[in-house]
This record gives structure tokens, C-alpha cells and sequence, in this order.
């Protein structure tokens, strides 16, 4: 007779590759279909996606400017918890969820929800902003030009406080990660059984080409890049001051961005905006920077092992934990002068020894490919099934 299977409902915003709450999801389904090929798998994972955190709604708002969805959030917001916990038990989501033995909300999420699902299952809450999540949604709001209130600010902090009293255990990518929410929430943390589950991702097979296919004439192999969002907490000023500083001392030495954002001095950066094959710009480059100011546990470094890439990252947050596992990875503060240093020390490394970067990309087989990443996740749903919440 089989084994009853764990039965897992998995709640997230949406599933897609990428950063985020749904990058990691998408990863994590991805490298669970790996092993399904090779043998039986003792979970069974239904998901759930539904746009409901205030970042996403903030955004959907921005980009369909559908007035109708304004009225719908602001609804939302006036509805008792009393009549929102007895529409949540009349849902068919509802009807799923309590089939369940184990509910896994990813990101931000609304308090209700998961206080409720604790009294039937055993929950899981997971934070993915580099700092709280309501920090995450000022810098949002505030780059999308739209207020965000010291009552909005305090509203955000009270609900992801609910999440995490309310789930039975807590989740973050690694220890560093999960730093900046030890400052915000210790009180809350310290009684909580918490686990350390490293990211993993899968590259699309074309991202492993060997060869780097630019078709820019501005561009030759050989430069620094920075790629992502041109936001504060990713530090892209940092590069681009950086840029600046080493220009004068080394003209060789050439950068490129692509990505988008806020306006930044392009002087000595060459800025290609958001490109549909970024992994082409990643392949061609001598160096990735990553000068975070806050770091969760970005996934984008994973991507650059995976390509053999060599790595200079500030040692903030997950960052750290990062920097340990990757051999070919230079650490330093978030300075402009140090972050300097170690981009002309990466530089000149590769030029002596152009394999530099390949150790990564033996880390990244056999520890952050998406199959090992969803390996840990099934070892953690298995021991958290036999515990006593």
C-alpha cells in the first residue's frame, strides 16, 4: 500500500520566472518536476496565485489605470475583518485549502488568511523583501510618484507582525536574509521555529549557449555590468559612482547597464535599458556587479554562477551568505571607494585567468540548481509534517 502523500497548498501572487515571491515559486515547481522524473515524490503541491499584496495592487493599478480596481481595493480596505473572515470561508480558494495538511504563503499576505488557515493546518510564512515588507512598498510608491502614508507605513508593519505571530513556522532564504527582520520583529522571532532554505533556479536551456550573441555595435565582450532594477536598495548608484571614480584612474575599463528606473548619470555607464535576452550581456561580460545596500537573497547572483560568471557583491544581508558560497565572488562594504577596489581587483583577476568564475558554476550544479533547491523544500515539508505546531 503507497504512502499517503503530504498534501501542500502553496499561496503566492503569481508564478513566473523572475525575482520575487514568484520567481522563487516558479524555481521551486520547476525543480520539483525534476525529480518527479526520476522518482516518487512524497508531497502534492496545489497553488494558489492572486495579486492581493499592497506592492502588486499599487502596481496593477499604475499599469491598467483601471479606476474600477481603485474602488475595489479601497472597498476592500473598509470591509470588518468579522465579514472578510466569513467571505474567505464561503470562497472555493477555502474549499482547496482545507484539504491541506501544510499552507505555504509566500510574500506578503493578508493577515486574515493565514490566522484563519492556522487553526486547520500547519502554515509556513515566508518574507521576500530586502528589508520588512513595509519598506519595500514606500520605496515602490514613492518611485511610482503615489503617497504613502506614515498610517499606511504602520498598517503594513501591523499586518506582516499578524503573519508572522500568526504562521507556525517562518521561512527565510538564509540567515542573512532574514537580518533586517530581526531588527523589526525580534520579540516575535525569538518564539518562532524558524528554518533556512537556500534559493535555487532554473535557467531557460538558450541562457546556456556558449557563445554570447550582442547584437549592439556600441558593445564589445570585455565591460562590468550592472543588471536590474535602478532602485535604491539595489545600489545602482553606487555603480554608476563607481564607474566614475575607476574611469579616471583606468579609461579600459568600460561599464554597462541594463535595467530600468529612476534617472541616473549615465556619463561613464553605458545604460542599454531592459533587454529581452539579458543573459547575452551576462555571458559577454569580464565582471557582474551586484552592490546591493540591502539584500535579501536575489536570485539574479545564481543566474550569473550558473554562467560561470564571476561576481563582486557588497556583504549586506543575504548578500553574505551568497558571497560565502560562491568561490569565484569578491565581498565588499557598500562603499563607493571599496566597491571600487574590488571591481579593478575582479578585473585584473580575470584578465590573468579568464576561467575565474567557473568554480561558481560548479557550486551552482551541484547546490542552487532548481532541483537541489526543491530537494530542501520536500526534506523541510516531510521533517514540519511529523513535528507537534
Amino acid at each position: 500500500m503507497s504512502k499517503r502523500k503530504i498534501q501542500v497548498f502553496i499561496e503566492v501572487c503569481y508564478i513566473r520566472p523572475g525575482g520575487g515571491p514568484p520567481g522563487y515559486v516558479y524555481n521551486f515547481l520547476e525543480g520539483l518536476k525534476k525529480i518527479e522524473l526520476k522518482e516518487n515524490v512524497p508531497v502534492n503541491i496545489t497553488t494558489f496565485t492572486e495579486p492581493n499584496s499592497l506592492r502588486e495592487n499599487t502596481i496593477s493599478i499604475i499599469k491598467s489605470k483601471n479606476i474600477i480596481s481603485k474602488i475595489n481595493i479601497n472597498i476592500h480596505k473598509l470591509i470588518p475583518d468579522l465579514f472578510r473572515r466569513i467571505k474567505l470561508k464561503k470562497s472555493k480558494k477555502w474549499k482547496e485549502l482545507i484539504k491541506n495538511d501544510i499552507i505555504v504563503f509566500h510574500g506578503y499576505q493578508e493577515a486574515i488568511e493565514i490566522e484563519e488557515a492556522s487553526k486547520i493546518a500547519k502554515t509556513v510564512y515566508m518574507p521576500h523583501c530586502p528589508t520588512i515588507a513595509a519598506d519595500e512598498f514606500k520605496m515602490t510608491n514613492n518611485a511610482l510618484g503615489l503617497k504613502f502614508s506614515k498610517k499606511d507605513y504602520l498598517k503594513a508593519v501591523g499586518t506582516e507582525r499578524r503573519l508572522i505571530n500568526s504562521a507556525h513556522y517562518i521561512v527565510f532564504a538564509s540567515k542573512g536574509a532574514s537580518e533586517e527582520y530581526w531588527k523589526y520583529y525580534k520579540n516575535e522571532l525569538q518564539n518562532k521555529k524558524i528554518e533556512y532554505i537556500n534559493s535555487g533556479i532554473d535557467l531557460p536551456k538558450y541562457a546556456l549557449n556558449k557563445s554570447s550573441q550582442i547584437k549592439n555595435e556600441n558593445i564589445s565582450e570585455g565591460f562590468v555590468l550592472f543588471a536590474g532594477r535602478y532602485v535604491s536598495h539595489k545600489g545602482y548608484d553606487l555603480f554608476c559612482k563607481a564607474a566614475e571614480y575607476i574611469s579616471k584612474i583606468d579609461k579600459k575599463i568600460k561599464f554597462v547597464s541594463i535595467g530600468g528606473g529612476a534617472n541616473m548619470n549615465f556619463e561613464y555607464v553605458n545604460d542599454l535599458n531592459w533587454q529581452e535576452n539579458p543573459y547575452e550581456y551576462m555571458k559577454a561580460a569580464s565582471v557582474i556587479v551586484i552592490p546591493n545596500k540591502f539584500a535579501y537573497y536575489d536570485l539574479f547572483p545564481l543566474e550569473c554562477a550558473a554562467l560561470g560568471k564571476p561576481l563582486v557583491m557588497t556583504a549586506v544581508g543575504g548578500n553574505v551568505d551568497q558571497i560565502n558560497e560562491l568561490p569565484d565572488t569578491i565581498g565588499c562594504s557598500p562603499t563607493v571607494e571599496d566597491l571600487s577596489r574590488s571591481i579593478i581587483f575582479a578585473y585584473e583577476k580575470v584578465k590573468q585567468n579568464p576561467k575565474w568564475g567557473m568554480n561558481n558554476q560548479i557550486k551552482y550544479n551541484s547546490f542552487f540548481d532548481s532541483e537541489s533547491f526543491a530537494r530542501r523544500w520536500v526534506i523541510f515539508l516531510e521533517k514540519i509534517t511529523n513535528l507537534q505546531t
